[in-house]
């Protein structure tokens, strides 16, 4: 289990959201999105004791060294032949690895890529990887099937046979992914937590005698282990991959809880992902692997940081005003009755939103400009 620094607890207080008709009362989960709780002149907010912000030290800020290091890897990103060669006529590939969701997300982002005059159209190439039910067990070990469905082809040869048949491309040029993942609750060869099936738990508070928090039996702590199996898994069969960016997922309060990634798990995958980056950027200062994620030396995972965060708190709207509507669950501003989500409350009904946060994030980050912009 590992030690995370506390200062506040944030008390998640459930925002009660009157419905039309004869339907009671639904308590919407409520938490401050993690891009909001470091605070000017005052203590960081936590959540569970955990304190927020992106990056270490409750800061949105990314560390200087391990920037440093970002930055280096985006110098070398540039244009491969199918074997992995430079060459002004190849190809950066930038590919995502994920479930429906990301599926759906990131399909939304390549329509919008291909429709801006300000993209890179000539020598980028961008790829939908992701896949329904491909959830984040089934994306490791680099080879063979995953061992929570041994029925299910292997994710890599799946993307291979795909790059090779449609744009007659390589997993040489894959040098850059997005990540969206989470465990699933549906399916018991999803789950991931120990025994075989069994479902995993939210983070317990660590204020509270006997909290025992553990990647066998905690979803954030599982994801974290499972995101870094990811990375190893993704630079084996990609050896030219030099930049990860993961996104933790975006509300889940509009769904059951027997869904497949409710609340607070949609929530607390972010810090799967805090905790993900910071043991790398710890790994590469002293040498020392971390007992959750594994090894992330740039040798075996490539650099990796976050990508646009897109949780919001449902209908209330974060300090940049991103919200996330519910149909009748949201009747108030900045909503207006708009569900965004489809009926399992869980898939996007609509992409408008997360296609946005992806463009403005390649169009815009240090890592990525020099490869994603037309020149």
């Amino acid at each position: 289990m590992k030690s995370r620094q506390s200062s506040l607890v944030w008390a998640c207080a459930a925002a009660l959201v009157a419905v039309s008709g004869a339907r009671a009362q639904k308590s919407l989960f409520s938490a401050p999105p993690m891009i909001d709780m470091p605070q000017s002149n005052r203590p960081c907010l936590t959540y569970k004791g955990y304190p927020g912000g992106l990056y270490e030290t409750c800061s949105n800020a990314m560390p200087a060294d391990h920037d440093a290091d970002g930055k280096w890897f985006a110098s070398k990103v540039r244009p491969l032949d199918r074997d992995g060669k430079p060459s002004s006529n190849g190809k950066v590939v930038l590919m995502s690895i994920g479930m429906s969701i990301t599926m759906q997300e990131f399909a939304g982002f390549i329509a919008a890529a291909h429709r801006n005059p300000l993209v890179n159209q000539r020598t980028l190439h961008i790829g939908n990887g992701a896949a329904s039910d491909q959830d984040a067990c089934t994306w490791f070990p680099a080879y063979g099937p995953p061992a929570c469905n041994t029925n299910l082809r292997n994710q890599y040869d799946r993307i291979g046979s795909n790059l090779a048949t449609g744009p007659r491309l390589s997993s040489n040029q894959v040098e850059v992914i997005w990540v969206e993942n989470a465990n699933g609750r549906v399916h018991s060869f999803e789950r991931g937590c120990s025994p075989f099936g069994a479902l995993c738990m939210p983070l317990c508070d660590r204020g509270v005698p006997k909290c025992q928090n553990s990647p066998d039996t905690t979803d954030a702590l599982n994801l974290e282990r499972e995101l870094g199996n990811t990375l190893r898994a993704a630079k084996q069969r990609w050896p030219n991959l030099k930049l990860a960016f993961i996104t933790s997922r975006c509300y889940g309060g509009y769904a059951p809880a027997s869904s497949a990634n409710p609340e607070p798990f949609a929530y607390e995958s972010g810090y799967a992902v805090k905790w993900l980056i910071e043991a790398q950027v710890k790994q590469i200062r002293t040498g020392k692997i971390d007992p959750v994620s594994g090894d992330l030396d740039y040798q075996v995972a490539p650099w990796v940081a976050w990508g646009p965060y897109f949780w919001a708190s449902g209908p209330e709207p974060r300090s940049d005003g991103l919200a996330w509507c519910g149909g009748n669950l949201s009747p108030k501003p900045p909503c207006s009755g708009e569900a965004e989500f489809g009926p399992d409350g869980t898939h996007p009904a609509a992409v408008n939103k997360q296609a946005s946060l992806l463009m403005q994030f390649f169009s815009n980050s240090p890592y990525a400009r020099a490869w994603f912009a037309a020149n």
